[in-house]
């Protein structure tokens, strides 16, 4: 199974660092393979709905990740 821990505060580091901790202990399940998307590394637009090509790719990157794990 995959785990996708997503962090949006673009100040400060206690979500970050809480959402890491939660990934760490998930991983020593030996069925789960953890991963963070932390927001503030992206250049994430506004998604408005339109068709994945008209977003940069940083915006696309975060999309691929999240509906990945949503549809698995």
């Amino acid at each position: 199974m995959k785990l996708l821990g997503i962090s949006r505060v673009l100040i400060g580091t206690q979500t970050v660092v809480a959402v890491n901790e939660v990934l760490a202990h998930a991983s020593q399940h030996p069925d789960i393979e953890a991963e963070l998307l932390d927001v503030k590394d992206y250049k994430v637009e506004f998604v408005d709905g339109r068709h994945s090509e008209g977003y940069n790719e940083d915006t696309r990157k975060s999309l691929t990740k999240s509906c990945k794990l949503i549809i698995m």
